[in-house]
């Protein structure tokens, strides 16, 4: 049991949830820039040094939007 991620592809954002007890927590996370939001997701779940559901929300927020900045930046509709 763990972290996982609900995708809306057509949005390209994403939202974790805690496995064991079903319900969701953190940001919104939109797609890195050159990337899908599946990896965008693994890749920030990768970097963080600790369990993301160890975070409260505004510290997992400002911790997305650091990985954000060191991989390139998030991508929005008007980027495209």
């Amino acid at each position: 049991m763990g972290v996982d991620w609900l995708t809306d592809k057509d949005k390209n954002e994403a939202l974790l949830y805690c496995n064991t007890i079903d319900c969701g927590f953190g940001p919104l996370i939109d797609n890195i820039k050159g990337k899908s939001i599946d990896e965008t997701v693994v890749g920030f779940l990768d970097w963080l040094p600790r369990d993301a559901r160890q975070y409260d929300e505004s510290e997992l927020e400002d911790l997305l939007n650091e990985y954000a900045a060191e991989n390139g930046g998030f991508e929005f509709e008007g980027d495209k």
